[in-house]
């Protein structure tokens, strides 16, 4: 009975490693994905990152733009600029608000994050269902969020939209 006990015992413990080592490769892959400086994934998430870098502080409008232009294009910039920053002193300072116009959703970057490629490969969408958040200070309901990415003439990827959608978006 205890060699019985004992080989269940070692049998849980073998796959209880199994399973960690698998979540840990699963991870790992993840975060190589996300460090590739031309992947569409690092792009979304340095953008992101971005984003919230300059919440804090003030820009000329220059400085806001050559910060921004590494990860986003200047059509998207202009509208960015516009939307969720007012001047103040001579400089920009971003608007406070629940819900900023065009920010880079929070991404999992799991099998829960989706993609499309166009034929020509230059242009990607990026999508994940957001599930409703209710009895929370901030409630929503539930929704796709979506980034669009293009290569500029340089063949480098940038986000050039983003968005929130009730259907599954569409790659135009």
């Amino acid at each position: 009975m205890k060699r019985i006990i004992g080989s269940v015992f070692f049998l849980i413990i073998v796959l209880a490693t199994i399973t960690q080592v698998n979540e840990t490769h699963a991870s790992k892959n993840r975060l190589v994905t996300l460090q590739k400086e031309q992947s569409p994934y690092y792009v979304i998430n340095s953008g992101h990152k971005l984003q919230l870098e300059l919440i804090e502080g003030s820009y000329s409008a220059s400085e806001l733009k050559n910060k921004l232009s590494k990860f986003f294009t200047d059509k998207f910039i202009d509208d960015y600029i516009l939307q969720n920053y007012i001047e103040y002193n001579g400089k920009l300072i971003f608007k406070a608000t629940d819900f900023p116009y065009a920010f880079v959703p929070d991404f999992t970057f799991d099998k829960n994050t989706k993609k499309e490629i166009t034929n020509n490969s230059r242009t990607q969408l990026v999508y994940q269902w957001f599930d409703a958040v209710q009895n929370e200070p901030v409630t929503h309901d539930g929704v796709f969020s979506y980034v669009k990415l293009i290569k500029d003439n340089d063949d480098i990827w940038k986000i050039d939209d983003i968005g929130n959608t009730l259907s599954k978006p569409i790659l135009n």
